[in-house]
């Protein structure tokens, strides 16, 4: 924690963001939520006080690059919209960020997860079978159901109100 509050000291408020890499994106979310999105989110988020942290792997860098230059399209300077800590985060300072962030926001994968079973405020956007058109419904027999963004949170947090399922679709 204290690395983190270190770290970020001159950040002020902010918002821990993972986005992940290009396959899973392209697996997950897209075509219903792009760079473009990602980037639209971003210029949001600061401009509502938030300045949007990214958080990742260092696979997941060339995916933050490329919202970059989306962030650039739209008249920003990308580097006064976040702060990308993109292959800079190991899972104890990733933790450390998104316990101390307003909120966590990111694609449904492990990052965003351990925030939400944390009871820290997240929302995770989620691919659900037989209503998101994007990859993971066809190439899983199942895919992931409606329940399945609500299962694994314990019932306190639940109910507490600290995290949102977002069904991507």
């Amino acid at each position: 924690i204290e690395q983190a509050n270190s770290r970020l000291r001159s950040t002020g408020r902010y918002a821990a963001i993972y986005m992940s890499s290009h396959v899973y994106n392209n697996l997950t979310l897209e075509p219903v939520w792009t760079k473009s999105d990602w980037a639209d989110l971003c210029i949001y988020l600061k401009a509502t006080g938030l300045t949007p942290v990214i958080l990742g792997a260092e696979w997941d860098a060339a995916f933050a690059r490329d919202v970059s230059v989306e962030i650039a399209a739209k008249g920003h300077i990308p580097t006064s919209v976040w702060v990308n800590l993109t292959g800079r985060t190991p899972l104890p300072l990733a933790m450390a960020y998104m316990k101390n962030a307003e909120i966590t926001v990111g694609i449904a994968a492990g990052l965003p997860i351990i925030a939400g079973h944390m009871g820290w405020e997240t929302l995770i956007l989620w691919p659900v079978h037989g209503i998101s058109p994007v990859r993971v419904c066809e190439v899983q027999e199942h895919g992931w159901s409606k329940e399945f963004g609500y299962s694994w949170v314990p019932p306190d947090i639940r109910e507490s109100g600290a995290y949102t399922n977002l069904t991507v679709g």
